[in-house]
């Protein structure tokens, strides 16, 4: 990302002109999510660029391409990956060729050239398996797109991905539909729909300062948020979750030193009701921590709710007492989740 910065401070010292994305991005986290995307005028204005990119020479492309910023390229790959998701949902194939297309815009010069195939990866999954033409899709995006890009674009069309597993993602069912979440990889067997009890809790949890991002399955639970009755056999208990998923919220911009701030919330499920009542019990700072915290159980099932500022010197937006608020919904969210099993 360094590097892509650089390239762009550069780039953006030669080009004259507005881009034709300027002003238009994802934002908030309906748009933002893979897990139950909803289209959005946002997709419509970056669909309509795609659509004139692909009516332009060779030359008139470049020209296009050379107006867009960094931010705009970010824009780009997230429509893709939305494209995928939305495609998964409804089931067609020629939304998710369009995302494909998309990534042909994309400078890989000016990106982390991994995001680029991450956006690859998922795209080439969801063409392949609705209808079994990555190839074609690939290499005629390809076809439009810079030496750099199109090398990523030829690699994913000829070998795409079989599962997601191995990019950090995983198709899931939901009760909308399909959709895609992220995975870190670690056990995830539970026989609560936590991804149902993320979304409660998302709504429940949001305010004037907090929102809560898209979950990511397969996590684990640090045991450094877990420091005021922590028990002897810890990290046993840790490892014995059928599943656990992590949230994060996003502060507000009203909100003091916003870029300090993080909130990081875990839902999961353990063996056994005096597992979970243990590890919410150990939830939250012990002497001398500098963050706030605590856990909540109901039955099987835990969450546990950590804030702080990550940035020496800043102080942390919520006290242990402030943070107590959002006691309610965590609470509800879990008993939500008993009963709808």
């Amino acid at each position: 990302m360094a590097a892509a910065r650089v390239a762009e401070q550069r780039h953006r010292a030669q080009v004259t002109g507005s881009s034709p994305l300027s002003g238009v991005s994802y934002r908030g986290s309906q748009e933002l999510e893979l897990l139950q995307p909803v289209p959005c005028v946002t997709d419509d204005v970056v669909g309509s660029l795609v659509e004139r990119y692909a009516t332009l020479d060779p030359a008139a492309r470049e020209g296009l391409r050379a107006l867009l910023t960094m931010d705009d390229l970010y824009t780009l790959l997230h429509f893709a990956r939305r494209a995928a998701a939305l495609s998964l949902r409804s089931r067609n194939h020629e939304l998710v060729r369009r995302g494909v297309f998309a990534l042909s815009i994309v400078d890989r010069g000016r990106i982390d050239w991994r995001d680029l195939s991450w956006a690859s990866a998922i795209d080439a999954y969801v063409v392949q398996k609705l209808d079994g033409d990555a190839l074609g899709a690939f290499m005629e995006a390809a076809e439009a797109a810079t030496p750099a890009t199109a090398e990523v674009l030829e690699r994913f069309g000829r070998n795409p991905p079989s599962d997601l597993a191995e990019w950090g993602y995983r198709e899931v069912e939901t009760s909308s539909g399909t959709g895609l979440v992220r995975s870190e990889g670690a056990h995830y067997a539970s026989s609560a729909d936590l991804l149902m009890i993320a979304a409660a809790l998302s709504a429940g949890l949001s305010d004037n300062h907090w929102e809560l991002g898209e979950p990511t399955t397969g996590t684990t639970l640090p045991k450094v948020w877990l420091r005021y009755k922590p028990p002897k056999n810890l990290d046993k208990l840790l490892d014995s979750f059928n599943g656990c998923v992590s949230l994060r919220g996003v502060p507000s911009a009203e909100m003091p030193e916003a870029s300090a701030q993080m909130m990081l919330v875990w839902i999961g499920e353990a063996p056994d009701a005096k597992t979970a009542e243990r590890v919410a019990g150990a939830a939250g700072p012990g002497s001398g921590s500098s963050f706030a915290g605590f856990g909540v159980a109901a039955n099987k099932l835990f969450a546990v709710i950590i804030s702080r500022s990550f940035i020496k010197g800043r102080p942390s937006f919520e006290s242990q007492s402030s943070l107590a608020r959002f006691r309610p919904a965590l609470t509800a969210a879990l008993r939500g989740g008993q009963m709808g099993r």
